[in-house]
């Protein structure tokens, strides 16, 4: 009741915003003679009567006319859209032109246009030039939803002069899909940013309380008789790749300095005027930046971000559940990602080369192609469809560095996906599905208990707006998976950290020897107010413990219901203390599907901006009350998670200066004693408008009252079902640094040099096991027992000598884990859509059961003592449009 009561009074209060002016409309005009892109605007074509003005400031005078002048214009012919601005700037001096690589958010002044050419009002093109040059281009989608990984072969030119500055931009028509229609009707809007004033303008208003962009722009008429082209581009490439790393005496395999060649290609076709396949023929990822360090001290996979080109470009294409509303807040809640993209080639799964002391393991699984198809079939629905193969591995193993033999570590396998959405009213409604497969090709069946032969999902998603001015959201998803594997396997899923079905004391499900499948659902519903200064969302979600999307995407846990409330209020017309501000506050829950309370937490946040642009705001998360904990003891009995508290706090300056500074700080304790502390912050110096270097530093302290160390069989430990657990108290302490140098030469040339020096300790004390089920009572080894250490083994007996428990034994689990790796990237596209890469990426780590940390000379020993692993690599692609 008192739900339903909370959301009468903020439909109550809430004032609807109108959408776009219908009234503005922009005509482009057709030319016979296109012009030279040199942003000059010298033309005549680029006449002032045929030209577009009035813009309007988002921030951060809301609502007001542009602080200066601006004028567009929009032409076209067969092939191409022109796009010409003249940015006037009474104070052309002070006009900030920055150069970084392409999409790099670089503070600058900047010019772009916004172009929805399906006419669906959700998702549009944009292109856009800094006062430097510098490209940004990529597609929009759920009406606010930006995405800069896609890039296409266009030209624009920019000058500054007298008056301020232009942008002129040429963007072949074959690089948008449009409908197969003799007259055009597209949307659009045009947007600017001045930077020392940190103003942002644009053609159609776009208020600062609300998501929505695309169904706000306006139409652009005027375009008749084009064709859209069945563009085919081909990127051919050739990388040469040279590896030096440590050789170990009698290995056979790595010699030292490895050599290799390396040829494919990215192919894209226009299906149709709204469908492009895009393909690659054994693809090479080698100038990509490399993965940051990380201590996982949990039993929970480790979640990288993919940035390889292929498959971020339109990722958007295939994100699930997310559609509709852009306030999608979550508390508590590891929403299942059906489609983790770096499954694909990923690092052989098998077990093999760890039996030898000698092995040759492929660092990844050798892509051998994949295809994508994206685009919309009508006017309303959207497709993306990928499938891709790779190579079944093996490694080469030996013995005695003599005799070598090989063993599979990963089968052929088939990864495709499907995903399927339609639109209605506008965007208002809209109903998707989404389809993963995965199938292995198994030639070693020794392989079958190590993995899944075979799994499926499906998903279904959508939204629908209660009213037709799009303040109010329901949305939502449901997705079915299943996995097929051989008992064995299906064994180890069953007991794994995602599933965990061994525990003693779970009602829910138990482990089924025999299962040679798995099936489960997952599913959330949002109710989320959209626009105004008023905030809302609440949510509801649930994931089976039999769920499982692993194998083609990423779940962290399953056995969860997890619900929230959420509001506040965002404070955006500027007063003589504030620029803008905002209070968020929430209260969530999570239970399992025994019924325990798991989590019960209240959430809180503040956020302020100053009128100079400092940032500042701080936070808590509070849990109250004593929960369950369902994962401490790794498929063991439950326990207790006792009260606790996080604050957090963060800064930072204006970001468009030529210095700027943020820091981050966090505090967390529990009544059980655990508690931890961290400071990160950032420094950023721009010496020149070219260069960039970034400081990025942090250091960590955690206590854990009682991390994980081991199980072991006790028949004595009955009151936890015959298994001592144990634990102990935890000291980590961790520094990190990421360390950037940009160097900028034109926007086609640049340079990157990326470094991270890594150190973690860890040491363990007060070795104790857990008392019993369902609390949080440990017992020291030494109050009743023995304990104690021999080279490096540690030797426990909870009773003595003379108890009849079992003495346990363990490895020392102090550790220091050091690392420093990093990589150059030389990048030159010496013609549009054609690259050039030298890269050189460089590794060092040792790890070492001392625990001491010493940061300093444990870098400096690094550095100097340990042998390195270098790869030089040259890469060169050339862009051929047919």
């Amino acid at each position: 009741m008192r739900l339903i009561t909370v959301l009468l009074l903020f439909l109550a209060t809430t004032s609807l915003l109108n959408a776009g002016d219908s009234t503005r409309t922009i005509y482009a005009f057709r030319i016979d003679q296109p012009p030279v892109i040199d942003g000059r605007l010298d033309e005549t074509i680029w006449d002032e009567s045929k030209s577009i003005s009035g813009m309007i400031q988002r921030v951060p005078d809301e609502g007001r006319p542009a602080s200066q002048k601006s004028r567009f214009w929009i032409a076209y012919d067969d092939a191409n859209l022109y796009v010409a601005a003249r940015l006037y700037d009474t104070h052309p001096d002070s006009v900030i032109a920055r150069l970084g690589r392409r999409d790099a958010g670089v503070q600058a002044d900047r010019f772009g246009i916004f172009i929805d050419t399906y006419r669906d009002r959700r998702s549009a093109y944009f292109f856009g030039l800094n006062a430097a040059g510098v490209y940004y281009d990529g597609v929009i989608t759920n009406d606010s939803r930006f995405d800069d990984d896609w890039d296409a072969v266009w030209t624009g030119k920019t000058r500054i002069d007298k008056k301020g500055w232009n942008a002129e931009l040429q963007i072949p028509l074959n690089q948008m899909r449009f409908p197969r229609e003799t007259v055009q009707h597209w949307h659009v809007n045009l947007g600017r940013e001045i930077m020392r004033r940190r103003e942002e303008t644009y053609y159609v208003f776009w208020p600062q309380n609300e998501n929505s962009f695309v169904s706000r722009f306006v139409p652009l008429e005027g375009i008749s008789h084009i064709k859209p082209s069945q563009n085919v581009e081909i990127l051919p490439y050739v990388r040469i790749r040279n590896q030096h790393s440590p050789h170990v005496a009698q290995d056979p395999f790595h010699t030292g300095s490895e050599y290799d060649v390396a040829i494919g290609a990215d192919i894209k076709y226009g299906l149709t005027s709204t469908l492009t396949l895009n393909a690659t023929v054994n693809p090479d990822f080698g100038q990509v930046e490399v993965d940051p360090a990380v201590v996982n001290l949990s039993d929970f996979e480790t979640f990288y971000d993919e940035k390889r080109p292929f498959f971020i470009e339109g990722a958007s294409n295939y994100s699930f559940g997310r559609g509709g509303a852009n306030n999608n807040w979550s508390f508590n809640w590891g929403s299942p990602n059906f489609f983790y993209t770096r499954r694909i080639g990923r690092r052989p799964q098998g077990s093999a080369p760890y039996s030898a002391p000698y092995s040759d393991v492929p660092e990844g699984t050798r892509i051998l192609g994949a295809a994508k198809v994206t685009g919309k079939i009508g006017s309303h629905i959207n497709v993306g469809a990928l499938s891709a193969l790779t190579a079944r591995e093996s490694a080469k193993l030996s013995d005695d560095g003599a005799n070598q033999y090989t063993r599979e570590v990963e089968p052929m396998t088939s990864y495709n996906v499907l995903r399927l959405q339609q639109e209605h009213r506008n965007g208002r409604d809209g109903l998707g599905v989404m389809v993963t497969a995965l199938n292995r090709f198994f030639d070693d069946p020794a392989l079958k208990s190590e993995m899944n032969s075979n799994a499926l999902a499906v998903g279904l998603d959508g939204w629908h707006f209660l009213d037709k001015e799009r303040v109010w959201a329901l949305s939502g998803w449901l997705g079915y998976s299943r996995i097929k594997a051989s008992p064995e396997h299906m064994l180890s899923v069953q007991t794994s950290a995602v599933h965990r079905f061994q525990r003693p004391d779970f009602n829910y499900i138990s482990v089924d020897s025999q299962r040679t499948s798995l099936s489960g659902f997952a599913g959330r519903i949002n109710f989320s107010k959209e626009k105004g200064n008023w905030l809302f969302s609440s949510a509801l979600g649930f994931i089976q413990p039999e769920f499982d999307v692993n194998d083609m995407g990423f779940q962290f846990g399953s056995n969860v219901i997890n619900a929230h409330i959420a509001g506040g209020y965002q404070f955006t017309t500027p007063t003589s203390w504030y620029r803008s501000m905002s209070a968020l506050g929430a209260v969530l829950t999570n239970m399992d599907f025994d019924g325990h309370v798991t989590s019960r937490a209240l959430w809180s946040m503040i956020n302020w901006q100053s009128l100079s642009y400092l940032n500042a705001g701080m936070g808590m998360f509070a849990t109250p009350g004593v929960t369950i904990n369902t994962n401490r003891t790794r498929g063991g009995p439950i326990t207790t998670n006792l009260p606790s508290i996080s604050v957090f706090s963060f800064f930072s300056t204006d970001r468009s200066k030529n210095l700027s500074m943020r820091l981050n700080g966090n505090y967390s304790a529990s009544v059980s004693g655990s508690h931890s502390h961290g400071v990160s912050g950032g420094i950023t110096y721009r010496p020149m408008d070219n260069v960039m270097l970034n400081l990025s530093p942090s250091y960590n302290f955690n206590f854990q009252d009682a991390q994980w160390v081991g199980v072991f069989d006790d028949a004595e430990a009955s009151a936890t079902y015959g298994r001592r657990y144990v634990f102990a108290e935890l000291n980590q302490k961790t520094f990190a640094t990421a360390i950037r140098v940009d160097w900028t030469f034109t926007p086609e040339l640049s340079l990157q040099l990326y470094a991270q020096p890594f150190i973690s300790s860890g040491r363990y004390q007060r070795f104790k096991y857990l008392q019993k089920s369902g609390g949080y009572d440990f017992e020291l080894f030494t109050r009743h027992g023995t304990l104690s250490k021999q080279d490096g083994t540690y030797h426990a007996d909870p009773d003595g000598p003379a108890g009849a428990a079992s003495e346990l034994t363990f490895g020392d689990p102090d550790f220091t884990f050091a690392d420093v790796r990093g990589n150059a990237v030389l990048r030159w596209e010496y013609a549009p859509g054609s690259l050039l890469y030298f890269v050189w990426t460089q590794s060092r780590a040792f790890f070492t059961n001392n625990s001491d940390f010493t940061p300093g000379r444990q870098l400096s020993d690094l550095i100097t003592n340990e042998p390195a692993d270098n790869i030089f690599l040259i890469k060169v692609s050339y862009w051929l449009g047919l």
